[in-house]
């Protein structure tokens, strides 16, 4: 079932950056009520519609016991200002990771409201500045007892970025 589930979602993803216009690295620095993260991923546009894949890997944090990895996808439409260099964008993301601790695995999900603001330049670069509020959803299984408890609670995010694309960016 995860075979087929990765398999259908790498030939969406393959489909969308064949109908991209324009296509983006990012590297991203952020800070939420999980810790600090650095979030390394490719986005590909299609007309003003952009969807993000990544990973998000959290440095100081007050959840993980090791640094973890996990996975982050986002969508988010953009607004072009007057002056064709900066630019507004709306959407929503979501990150998900699993660790094995100690006594038990524990599986994070984030699922954040996003806006942000962002300013082109050398025609191929962009910074932008991104605010976000959402839910964090924190599910535990103890090995030795085989016991599941759950948790749910607000999450907010601030984070800067910077952007490369691969065309040059234009209206």
């Amino acid at each position: 079932m995860k075979f087929f589930f990765l398999l259908i979602l790498l030939l969406f993803f393959r489909w969308s950056l064949a109908q991209s216009n324009n296509q983006s690295v990012l590297l991203t620095n952020g800070y939420n009520r999980i810790g600090f993260y650095i979030e390394p991923a490719f986005r590909f546009n299609i007309n003003n519609h952009r969807g993000k894949m990544g990973l998000r890997y959290y440095t100081f944090d007050n959840f993980f016991e090791k640094n973890t990895l996990g996975l982050s996808v986002a969508y988010d439409y953009k607004f072009e200002g007057k002056n064709d260099r900066t630019f507004f964008y709306t959407g929503i993301s979501g990150a998900f990771f699993k660790e094995n601790k100690t006594s038990a695995q524990v599986y994070l999900s984030e699922i954040m409201l996003t806006n942000g603001v962002g300013f082109k330049f050398f025609n191929r670069f962009s910074f932008f500045y991104q605010l976000g509020l959402g839910v964090a959803i924190n599910k535990s299984i103890l090995i030795t007892v085989g016991e599941t408890t759950s948790n749910q609670y607000y999450n907010y995010e601030m984070a800067l970025g910077l952007a490369y694309h691969f065309k040059h960016q234009s209206k």
